[in-house]
């Protein structure tokens, strides 16, 4: 990070530095005493006691040394109060979220009452700043909260899950918040059949959701993931590896998990996959959970309130930190403004200033004043030392200069290695020429005008407009040839090496390779895919994923066609689609023969069927049809109902709004009607069986009386 530190007087340094030096000593003291605690026997225990206290005192010391160096930094440095930006910005619950486009402040301690403003040194233009406002948690009742908790578990077959996070689709399918669960935990839910779920039901009793949680408990025989939900989606907040004894796993939830949480409970569930001989876990008790224990919120600190102003902000009674963010596109060590205690802007930018920065690639000691910095800069890349007037005195010695646009006045120079020298700059004297090596003047250098030069050794000429009668192909060493030059159809695959021709992409890390037999195309040394003469197939890297290529049916090899088809190491295809040229694409068809990719093995639709009034067909080579049916019911239409039926539509099975209608040889009647003269018939018969229970005859002259039932009728008809 970067952090620019005011520099000291000397009077403070030293100050500092003899404190420092004795609590150096001190703690070497401390160290020596340490060392002879472990060997002493008998007086072992009376070392370690002076030890200790030495090094208290050490410790002591050293606050003391550092308090003095911050107080000597605050009396001579301007009174800004933050020494350390970095790059991302607050959101308005007080987390951190990143961004190019906002500087932030660490936590800085501040007083009730104190007023601070955001400016630039010269104090001339307004500065907006977002001011958040902390103070330590409050104790309350809510602190060390035991809450009862409910139970739901299911197991499943090993494997049914291949990985932890595999379970959150089916977890988020289901509406655990209205779900009946009200079964007492068992401290030790387990299977030996195979992966075991369990879900716990927290019930908060009109509380908020804690920010922490702890639970006591541990494994059994196998791991278990734990999973929360929140705004009705479940994600994975930790693991319970531990097995030989009960100890308590922390989990703190975000504010954003917090938030989501609105149901009156926290669901939290547990997720074994079997790992040996059973899956599940064991409670130390039936109220396995704490809510906000007391010891992990000690200390911490809640946001209290937010302030945007370009003026100056109060702190509130109870806050105790701050936290500062400023919109802006500067990088931390480039951004000039800040946050003073003061209630006013002021100018600041005339004040000498002093400050070394520290990197761990870069170091800058700079001093202002009036805007003029001078400044020493070291880092990886060079040394670089800028201010209005640099004196250097002594002997110095420069290896290697190269010194740009010098100025020296009447130099005698004895004996100058230049690398290069402008012969421009040569206007007096001659140039013997004993001075011009032999060989440097070359051709190019000279214009023969018709000149005759018989068996001419030319190097690196160059020849306009050549007229010559033959040349032997084998002198071509060097250049281009262009392609005009080419004849069509004189390079044959015979004279191509494999990869002979590349198609570059940001050169050789993503390509298409071109060779007599395939071409080959790569996403960096990643092998995508190749066409060969069979088809075009597609990779990941050496995995071969699949195949579309023209294919013969299995029952006929004369059969032709076009196959598409899924290697072993290829999980799904799928069709899709989006509605404009950026975005998700949205599946409609899915191939899923491993399930890896749905629940169940098979083809998923994502989109409606639409059959456009073609047929499905048996293995028989039966028909059977989806079609529209409209019927007739007392004089009037009513329809059309979806309905599935036979080739001729003389039988058909019709769903209408409220009634499941039977199509038998043209004649239709519903379901209803049925079940309702079933249900007439079978009370009748009982009627009959009841009075032929009683005897045909009550005594030789008395007869059983008329039952007074009509007649039935002999057709089923529409309600």
């Amino acid at each position: 990070m970067t952090q620019w530190f005011p520099l000291i007087n000397d009077l403070t340094q030293e100050e500092i530095h003899l404190e420092l030096e004795e609590a150096k000593g001190l703690v070497a003291e401390a160290v020596t005493k340490s060392e002879e605690a472990k060997t002493a026997g008998e007086t072992a225990e009376t070392a370690a006691t002076q030890a200790k206290a030495d090094s208290q005192n050490a410790v002591i010391k050293a606050n003391q040394a550092f308090d003095l160096a911050d107080s000597a930094i605050v009396k001579i440095g301007n009174p800004f109060i933050i020494k350390k930006w970095e790059q991302g910005s607050i959101e308005s619950n007080g987390e951190n979220v990143d961004s190019d486009s906002n500087l932030r402040s660490e936590y800085i301690s501040v007083k009730s009452g104190e007023q601070y403003i955001a400016q630039f040194p010269d104090g001339e233009e307004a500065l907006t700043a977002h001011y958040h406002f902390y103070g330590e948690v409050t104790p309350s009742d809510y602190t060390d909260f035991v809450p009862q908790v409910k139970q739901f578990s299911e197991w499943y077959a090993t494997g049914h899950y291949p990985t932890y996070s595999s379970i959150i689709p089916d977890l988020n399918a289901r509406n655990f918040e209205s779900m009946n669960i009200n079964e007492t935990p068992y401290l030790n839910s387990y299977t030996g059949q195979g992966d075991l779920l369990v879900v716990y039901r927290i019930l908060l009793g009109g509380n908020p959701a804690p920010k922490v949680i702890h639970w006591l408990g541990r494994k059994d025989v196998s791991d278990n993931a734990v999973f929360i939900l929140s705004n009705g989606v479940w994600s994975q907040i930790g693991m319970v590896t531990e097995g030989g004894t009960s100890i308590i796993h922390e989990w703190v939830l975000t504010e954003q998990q917090r938030e989501g949480i609105t149901s009156g409970n926290i669901h939290i569930a547990f997720f074994a996959i079997k790992q040996g001989s059973w899956a599940g876990n064991y409670l130390e008790s039936t109220t396995p959970f704490t809510l906000n224990p007391q010891d992990s919120m000690k200390g911490e600190l809640e946001q209290l309130s937010t302030e945007t102003s370009s003026e100056a902000v109060t702190v509130p009674t109870t806050a105790t930190k701050i936290r500062v963010r400023i919109p802006t596109e500067s990088l931390p060590h480039e951004f000039l403004g800040n946050v003073y205690l003061s209630t006013e802007r002021k100018d600041y930018s005339q004040a000498v200033y002093s400050a070394i920065l520290h990197q761990n690639n870069l170091i800058n000691l700079r001093v202002a004043e009036d805007g003029i910095i001078n400044q020493i800069n070291i880092s990886t890349e060079g040394i670089l030392i800028a201010g209005n007037k640099v004196h250097i005195t002594g002997q110095t010695t420069i290896d290697n200069a190269v010194i740009s646009t010098a100025m020296i006045a009447d130099a005698a120079i004895t004996n100058a290695k230049i690398a290069t020298l402008d012969a421009g700059k040569i206007n007096t004297g001659t140039l013997a020429a004993e001075r011009i090596a032999a060989g440097t003047i070359t051709s190019d250098k000279l214009t023969i005008s018709n000149g005759f030069i018989t068996n001419a050794m030319i190097a690196n000429a160059t020849i306009l407009n050549a007229k010559i009668g033959s040349v032997d192909a084998g002198k071509i060493t060097t250049g281009t040839l262009e392609a005009a030059r080419i004849g069509a159809g004189s390079i044959t695959a015979d004279k191509l090496a494999t990869n002979a021709i590349q198609v570059g992409l940001d050169g050789w890390t993503n390509s298409i390779r071109i060779s007599p037999t395939e071409i080959n195309w790569y996403d960096g040394t990643t092998l995508q895919g190749k066409i060969q003469a069979d088809g075009l197939y597609i990779y990941n890297g050496s995995a071969h994923i699949g195949t579309f290529a023209g294919s013969y049916a299995v029952e006929s090899t004369s059969i032709r066609g076009i196959s598409m088809h899924l290697s072993g190491s290829g999980s799904f295809i799928s069709f899709g689609y989006r509605t404009g040229t950026t975005g998700t694409f949205s599946t409609v068809l899915v191939l899923d023969p491993q399930a890896k990719v749905r629940s169940q093995a098979g083809f998923h639709l994502g989109t409606d069927l639409c059959t456009n009034g073609f047929n499905f067909r048996t293995s028989g080579n039966r028909i059977l049809k989806m079609t529209d049916l409209t019927l007739t019911v007392s004089g009037s239409s009513t329809g059309p109902f979806p309905a599935w039926g036979g080739d001729n539509g003389r039988a058909r099975i019709a769903y209408g709004t409220d009634h499941l209608y039977l199509v038998s040889n043209n004649v239709f009647c519903t379901v209803t009607a049925v079940t309702s003269r079933i249900s007439e018939l079978i009370t009748r018969v009982n009627q009959l069986i009841t009075r032929l229970n009683n005897g045909w005859m009550i005594t030789s002259t008395t007869y059983y009386s008329n039952t007074g039932l009509t007649a039935m009728p002999t057709s089923i008809t529409v309600p």
